[in-house]
């Protein structure tokens, strides 16, 4: 086999029109996107997640084009495994049968796609699921043993920013990424590859660390590829950074959050509270989780003591998120709950800043037999339902920054 053939064989990411026009500024509602303008300082020290033991085994895509799912495997196990559940490998099967409608082992496929599945229906472990280099038809028993979720994934990085890049991989750890792969790869052994690769992103990884030799006075990525461990470096290899976004490196980079984006599942789901809690009441984590939050949301209080205050009531708030959302796997609750932009409020607080409708009504409202009739004609047919958003009448959802006393008058018209 050629390098050509092994590169068309073994690499598979595909970019959709959607991701395209996010990496121009779009963003659409499967996920969130990076901030733009925090920039990472570019320096010589380094980071490598290897040495936190949060980096699960390299593994094998084979002869199939399904690079994007190992990269997303790979991703939320080390996710998993930084939300002190040790290294568990997941399982790219899974995706591979039931995440979509085409063979990705012929065609390939994006994140966004893939993502949006493990948010939706989480993942099964390896063990539970094997891999099997090609595709069949979904198991849906083993898919629905789920041993991690993700809440929300997310772009960073994007436009080449390098030190955008860094400072997601140092602040929260890998990042799955979209590279441009070139025939040089195939033959990769050892050392910072510096090669040629200026076509189109074909190939998904991840991103694990990064780090300097002064030898040769190179930075470089440290990256995990899905070919099997005795490809490269034992499985990983060394890219030449902050050198002009060698191969793409930071055009497209998804990352998840470890607190505020990660469930743990049915694992030892009873104590899954008892192991948040006792996290939480570590004042150093709880500093870092709330720092986060504040970024995430650009929150900012008027002084130290109500800082504290706030840090206080969002650990109460992310503990009964959290408590709900473990009740809804085991099937108390038919919804979940989100930590969000309000995980610093009390509930009288959200009250009053949220809540102020009046509804006032001139007349009483009434129905007619026949439109009762038709609603009720559907109550046995759970397949049944309408969506005004399907037909393109719905405006964008608004965010209301001022409050007002809203009054609906039901006159006349209403009949």
């Amino acid at each position: 086999m050629t390098e050509k053939e092994i590169i068309a064989q073994f690499t598979g990411f595909r970019m959709t029109p959607e991701e395209k026009k996010r990496m121009n500024g779009t963003v659409s509602g499967g996920h969130k996107k990076g901030r733009k303008g925090r920039k990472g300082k570019k320096g010589k020290g380094g980071k490598d997640w290897r040495s936190a033991g949060v980096i699960g085994p390299v593994q094998n895509q084979g002869g199939c084009g399904s690079c994007t799912l190992f990269a997303t495997a790979g991703l939320v196990e080390s996710y998993w495994a930084r939300n002190g559940n040790g290294i568990k490998p997941l399982s790219p099967q899974q995706m591979l049968d039931c995440a979509l409608d085409y063979d990705v082992c012929q065609s390939g496929s994006a994140f966004e796609p893939v993502f949006n599945y493990v948010r939706d229906k989480g993942l099964t472990s390896w063990d539970e699921y094997p891999y099997q280099t090609r595709k069949n038809r979904c198991d849906r028993d083993r898919e629905g043993r789920t041993v991690a979720r993700i809440k929300e994934w997310r772009s960073v990085a994007g436009n080449g920013d390098e030190g955008a890049l860094q400072l997601a991989v140092q602040d929260n750890g890998p990042s799955t990424i979209a590279i441009h792969v070139s025939d040089s790869w195939a033959s990769y052994k050892q050392g910072i590859f510096d090669g040629p690769c200026d076509g189109d992103m074909n190939h998904a990884v991840l991103v694990v660390g990064y780090g300097y030799n002064k030898a040769s006075d190179m930075k470089y990525w440290i990256v995990k590829n899905s070919w099997g461990s005795g490809w490269g470096d034992d499985g990983f290899i060394y890219m030449r950074k902050d050198a002009g976004n060698k191969c793409h490196v930071a055009d497209h980079c998804v990352q998840l959050y470890k607190l505020l984006f990660m469930w743990k599942c049915r694992d030892e789901a009873s104590n899954s509270k008892a192991t948040l809690l006792k996290y939480l009441d570590d004042k150093q984590n709880l500093e870092k989780v709330f720092k986060e939050f504040k970024y995430e949301f650009s929150k900012s209080y008027e002084s130290s003591e109500v800082d504290r205050q706030k840090e206080q009531i969002f650990r109460d708030n992310m503990l009964r998120v959290y408590g709900h959302n473990l009740k809804a796997l085991n099937g108390k609750y038919s919804y979940t709950l989100r930590v969000g932009v309000d995980a610093d409020l009390t509930h009288d607080e959200f009250r009053k800043t949220h809540i102020h409708c009046q509804f006032v009504l001139n007349r009483p409202i009434s129905y007619s037999k026949s439109n009762s009739a038709s609603a009720d004609s559907h109550t046995d047919d759970k397949s049944w339902s309408f969506d005004w958003r399907d037909q393109g009448v719905i405006g964008p959802v608004q965010h209301q920054v001022q409050f007002y006393i809203l009054h609906i008058y039901i006159g006349k018209c209403c009949r």
